[in-house]
């Protein structure tokens, strides 16, 4: 709907007021009337808007005539642009659409950048976990295989200890000829099985695993004393990968408590 600014008699500005609600007491052909898209004020008469209105206005006069003095008539007013909107600051339609273009270009690059930098990163994101989940598993590695060669060390390391024989050790006595000690081999020793045995005693028991699986004894007195039983056969200076889970726990436990 528009809405038009028009000069009354006395030279005033009015408006804006819907074409609809228009005084036609106050607009003559020669008012000078305004509106948004205009370029300049203009006659009524000269606006196809008012034209409708001026011959309705004609008609009633005829009716009923009257007189507009000439003091009444309106000044000549400047031809100015709108107290709101400057005719010039109205964008042309060509205008208008040359923004659209560069305003729908500019709103499509920016989305197309959006989604590249969201699927660089999508893709930067799943392969990090592949790196991690590598890197994980080569360290895993290299901790397993750390703890298996301490295991062996270790191992190697008690065995070699086992047939150290300190000089201030007691020795066993000689007529003490252990005939049971093969569970050692078989089960899991317990406290009970330990209780009563001087460190001598433990210390064949313990070794005692080690002699079952040919193990050739540095310590002379170890030598001697595995060397009067039949079963056993020195053939290997290390048994560790030989030894059952029971047998290696029972050489730790045994050892605790010597």
């Amino acid at each position: 709907m528009k809405q038009y600014y028009y000069v009354d008699k006395g030279g005033a500005r009015l408006g804006p007021i819907p074409l609809e609600e228009m005084p036609l007491s106050e607009i003559t052909p020669e008012t000078l009337v305004w509106c948004k898209g205009m370029e300049k004020w203009q006659k009524a008469k000269a606006v196809e808007d008012f034209q409708l209105i001026l011959s309705q206005k004609v008609k009633a006069e005829v009716v009923e005539p009257a007189s507009v003095p000439q003091s009444q008539k309106p000044k000549d007013v400047p031809q100015t642009e709108s107290p709101l909107v400057s005719a010039s600051s109205v964008p042309k339609k060509g205008n208008g659409i040359v923004i659209g273009l560069v305003v729908t270009i500019v709103v499509l690059v920016g989305l197309l950048a959006v989604l590249l930098f969201t699927k660089e990163d999508s893709d930067t994101s799943s392969s990090v976990p592949k790196r991690i989940d590598a890197t994980a598993s080569y360290s895993d590695n290299q901790v397993a295989e750390t703890q298996n060669a301490s295991t062996v060390a270790t191992a190697q390391a008690a065995a070699e200890e086992d047939d150290a024989l300190d000089d201030d050790e007691p020795q066993w006595e000689e007529e003490f000829q252990p005939d049971g000690f093969d569970f050692v081999c078989e089960r899991e020793v317990t406290a009970a099985d330990l209780s009563g045995l001087s460190k001598a005693d433990l210390r064949i028991m313990r070794n005692w695993i080690y002699a079952r699986h040919g193990y050739k004894f540095k310590s002379k007195d170890l030598q001697d004393y595995f060397g009067q039983f039949d079963w056993y056969s020195p053939r290997y200076t290390d048994v560790t990968s030989q030894l059952s889970a029971i047998e290696k726990n029972n050489v730790e436990f045994i050892k605790r408590h010597e």
